[in-house]
């Protein structure tokens, strides 16, 4: 392990210069005895508020992209400080989560960490796991005190598959026929071996959200294709659009296919326009960002004129990249502007700007890539630069004052700031009056001193199970060999796309994920520059999606204390913290691994599966979908149609009675329903019937206004906080002969005149139909606590994962192994380089002729980090 000794000298330098600079500027303005608050005590404040609740940064570096259910996610945490990026000495334990992409928590463990590092394992049960998109989560409980905007995220894929899967293929697009927008288009089937899948009768659904826009069933040719038209409506927005398929066979695996559709309808745009100084101000010149998003989340991009009241053309814009921009503009005291798109052609829908302040500041900031220095140019109404009033230009970055002057601003003023007083990552420049941050900008400061990586394999090209050895050499940036703690990951490119622009680099999560609002598509394209316009492209990105961090005014105010303290790994404590509340978000869906490429393989979902890292033989795994019909019996209890005893619930890696009940009870949602004396209620439902709960005693469940919510929110949390560690036992019972005995038949009500038209009223108040006598009878669950059954004696809530040894195949002659065919050829995540900087590592090579993509990523845990990408050929 390594051992932090020291903190990064690279930071303490800054601060000295920093120190120097304050000494230097101030003097002048404290000789006009003009009444400040100082520059000491700015600097004095910041330094406080920084010391009193320091950040932390997390980074998992994960063995791929793409899993499936049954296969099993490794990764290895890095817990840095936010400030140092040293190991941070403040955490012991990391929570992970994984999200799918309806917000629902399906896994949470927990994971040790020591000198700023841990590894371990989640394994993907194919019972608690369907196919679609998910986001793994990962925290402290010292961060919940920042937001969830603190948080490590990363997004991933996992399929689902059954030997007899689909692969689909789509042309589907957007055209107008007779005025009206339509889907149209065509979507071919083929299985695993790649044969069309022909004259099948299927289902097809075009669904927006949950609100189905096209329900009809077809058959596929020959070839195994169908056509697909549906309009599209008018008056609202498309979210989630996705064509679903399903199988009608009888006999065999009913396949489910989800395929996404990306919609860029013009006048659906959403077009943002967002001031350098967040406001535009009469007389002033400034710089407007720009973004555009689509239907569908992804930046779309646009160009167009901005008009005044009067329809003049005042200024025009063009995005440079991903729908983001920005233009030079004079706003006119009085005046209203709009914008107008010339491209996407055909759209009449303006878009206002914000409104024209006759009075304020601006500040422009210009970060050319090959300056040493920023220059920001600070303006201001012709009254105020009258006045003389007394403000303060400061610069920070990772919670540190890096530079602060006082300014009289007398007349326009246009300050050189040297980029060498910041740290690498984002720097944040603001102007203050006073205690108040009054503008603000964001700018990127790089000084291309990540950690230099080199890998090197002992030959060009490797045979069938080869043993593989490549060496690992880190450097500096003056060329000096780091002693560092790495991970290394080696996948076939045949199976998971390699990560080419180094999309999900510790550098990336670090100095630019982890310090911006909302989705960035293609991070790696603005880190890892390989085009001119991708540092303006950057530049754009930071002055469009804004900064992620404290208000300056809480430097000033009273230090409430924290509410969440770091937690140290303890039997008695860390199982009951709590977790951090995420907001709920609109996804950029993913696309699903069926979905054909030209040369993707198919080995990893025809003929293997990993689990726990060992190789299984399809033909044992990829089973078809089964009825369970024998049903588990305990004496003097009864018989359910699914029972659940403590191993059940163990195996299925569920945390609470919410994740439990979602596996169980496929298609379980949260819905509206109308209570007398109430209101609108929201509870659990499934198949349209209504979830009650009883305990061993045979009560009739008479719960409903007890176990049900104001808000889909609150009815998901008051689930997810009834733990099943304590529960030896639960039943869930559907079927007509084992719910009668807890709802017995209704006697015959007596007449009221006026009671159903009352009713009636009441149920069209609150906006909703009301139920049918004669709908479907509730599902009970019924929570068991009998005298003679054991407590489970487990607790998943967060269970601490010990870290496994990833599997590596024995090839010896005398023993021929199942055939490996793995997507992961190889996980290590605990590389120790030595004080040359070097390590070596070794694995073997499949039975799969192609390329291998290696994927290293680590830090010295005192200050520097870095990432790297290698590529070797393997041959017969």
């Amino acid at each position: 392990m390594i051992t932090i000794t020291a903190l990064n000298t690279g930071i303490l330098k800054f601060l000295l210069r920093c120190l120097i600079l304050f000494i230097i500027s101030s003097g002048s303005l404290y000789a006009q005895k003009i009444p400040t608050i100082g520059v000491t005590k700015l600097l004095q404040a910041a330094a406080n508020f920084q010391k009193a609740k320091p950040m932390e940064k997390v980074y998992l570096h994960t063995d791929k992209d793409l899993y499936f259910a049954g296969d099993t996610l490794w990764f290895k945490a890095y817990v840095l400080d936010a400030t140092y990026f040293s190991a941070s000495d403040k955490s012991k334990l990391l929570f992970i989560e994984l999200h799918d992409d309806s917000t629902d928590i399906i896994r949470r463990v927990s994971v040790v960490i020591k000198n700023g590092i841990g590894n371990a394992q989640i394994p993907l049960n194919r019972n608690a796991f369907h196919e679609g998109g998910y986001t793994i989560k990962a925290y402290t409980n010292w961060m919940q005190n920042f937001g969830s905007t603190s948080a490590f995220s990363k997004r991933f894929y996992i399929g689902k598959i059954a030997k007899d899967s689909w692969l689909a293929s789509s042309t589907i697009d957007l055209k107008t026929i007779n005025g009206k927008e339509q889907l149209t288009g065509e979507v071919s089937l083929k299985d695993l071996d790649r044969m069309p899948v022909g004259l099948r009768n299927l289902n097809v659904m075009v669904i927006d959200s949950n609100r189905v826009l096209l329900d009809k069933n077809l058959q596929t040719s020959l070839d195994g294709k169908f056509n697909l038209q549906t309009p599209l409506p008018d008056s609202r927005r498309i979210s989630n659009l996705r064509v679903e398929i399903l199988d009608l066979r009888k006999d065999g695996t009913k396949q489910r296919l989800q395929i996404p559709l990306f919609l860029n309808r013009v006048g659906k745009i959403d077009l943002q326009f967002l001031p350098e100084s967040a406001q535009l101000v009469a007389g002033v010149t400034g710089v407007v960002g720009f973004k555009a998003v689509s239907e569908s989340g992804a930046g779309v991009n646009v160009s167009g004129v901005v008009v005044d009241s009067k329809g003049k053309e005042v200024a025009v814009f063009e995005s440079l990249h991903k729908g983001m921009g920005s233009f030079r503009f004079k706003p006119v005291l009085g005046e209203k502007y709009l914008a107008k798109l010339t491209d996407p052609i055909g759209s009449e829908i303006t878009y206002k700007l914000p409104l024209v302040r006759p009075s304020g500041t601006t500040i422009l900031v210009e970060n050319e890539e090959q300056s040493d220095s920023i220059s920001v140019s600070i303006n201001a109404t012709a009254h105020l630069i009258f006045k003389k009033h007394l403000f303060y230009l400061v610069g920070s970055a990772r919670g540190l004052v890096c530079y602060a002057r006082p300014i009289i601003l007398n007349s326009p003023k246009v300050i050189k700031i040297s980029k060498r007083l910041f740290p690498g990552g984002i720097a944040r420049i603001l102007l203050l009056k006073e205690k108040v941050a009054i503008n603000e900008r964001s700018v990127f400061i790089d000084h291309h001193d990540n950690l230099l990586i080199a890998i090197t394999a002992a030959k060009p090209f490797y045979k069938l199970r080869d043993s593989i050895s490549v060496e690992l050499e880190v450097k500096d940036k003056l060329g000096k060999p780091v002693v560092g703690s790495f991970s290394l990951s080696v996948t076939d490119d045949g199976q998971v796309l390699p990560d080419k622009i180094g999309n999900h680099g510790i550098d990336l999560s670090l100095l630019l994920n982890s310090n911006l609002k909302g989705m960035i598509e293609d991070p790696g394209f603005y880190l890892n520059r390989t085009t001119p316009i991708a540092w303006k492209a950057l530049d754009n990105l930071l002055l469009t999606q804004g900064w992620v961090g404290y208000e300056w005014k809480a430097a000033f105010q009273p230090f409430a204390p924290p509410m969440f303290d770091s937690i140290t790994v303890s039997k008695t404590r860390w199982n009951y913290e709590q977790h951090m509340e995420f907001p709920i978000v609109k996804h950029y869906q993913l696309k699903p691994w069926f979905l054909e490429g030209p040369q993707k393989k198919m080995l990893y979902p025809k003929d293997a599966l990993s689990t726990s890292g060992k190789q299984i033989i399809a033909s044992k795994n990829l089973l078809n979908e089964v009825t369970i019909t024998a049903k588990k019996q305990w004496k003097g209890i009864g018989f359910a149609d699914i029972v659940l005893d403590s191993n059940d619930m163990k195996f299925s890696g569920a945390q609470n009675l919410y994740e439990l009940l979602r596996q169980k009870l496929t298609g379980l949602t949260i819905e509206s329903t109308f209570m007398t004396g109430t209101g609108r209620r929201y509870m659990l439902k499934w198949q349209g019937r209504a979830i009650l709960f009883t305990g061993s005693d045979n009560r009739e469940p008479n719960m409903l206004t007890k176990y049900s919510r104001e808000t889909k929110n609150e009815i998901k949390e008051f689930w997810m906080n009834w733990h099943i560690s304590s529960l030896p036992m639960i039943e869930i019972m559907y079927s007509d002969q084992y719910i009668e005995k807890f709802i017995p038949h209704k006697p015959t009500r007596s007449f009221n005149p006026g009671e159903r038209a009352l009713l009636l009223k009441a149920y069209a108040e609150a906006g909703m139909t009301m139920p049918n006598e004669n709908d479907p009878k509730p599902t009970v669950v019924r929570i068991t606590y009998g005298n003679n059954l054991p407590s489970s004696g487990f607790h998943n809530t967060l269970s601490i994962v010990s870290p496994q040894k990833y599997y590596q195949p024995k090839y010896l002659p005398e023993f021929e192994e199942v055939k490996n065919q793995r997507a992961t050829v190889h996980w290590e995540p605990n590389i120790i380089t030595n004080k040359d900087g070097k390590a070596k590592v070794s694995f073997y090579a499949t039975d799969e002729v192609g390329s291998y993509s290696i994927n290293v990523q680590g830090a010295d845990l005192m200050g520097k980090f870095g990432g790297s990408n290698f590529s070797l050929k393997v041959e017969k």
